[in-house]
């Protein structure tokens, strides 16, 4: 089986990643416990190199989707 979770990325005007939300399918149900710690120990591990989104010269806060496919096997 296949499946798509949506992560929604929220990078902050300090350039600092963070997880806003998880989306996933109800037809995922809970057979991934651990996913959720997976998904926020991998941003946690990101680079600080990130530079925040300007508007005007600016630093403003950016949200982002990160599309995950989470593929399982029987």
């Amino acid at each position: 089986e296949s499946d798509t979770i949506k992560v929604e990325l929220l990078v902050n005007t300090e350039g600092q990643i963070s997880i806003a939300q998880i989306h996933k399918p109800q037809t995922m149900g809970s057979e991934l416990i651990e996913l959720d710690s997976l998904l926020y120990r991998s941003v946690a591990e990101l680079p600080s190199v990130i530079q925040p989104a300007l508007k005007r010269g600016i630093p403003v806060n950016s949200m982002y989707q990160l599309p995950v496919i989470v593929s399982t096997r029987e």
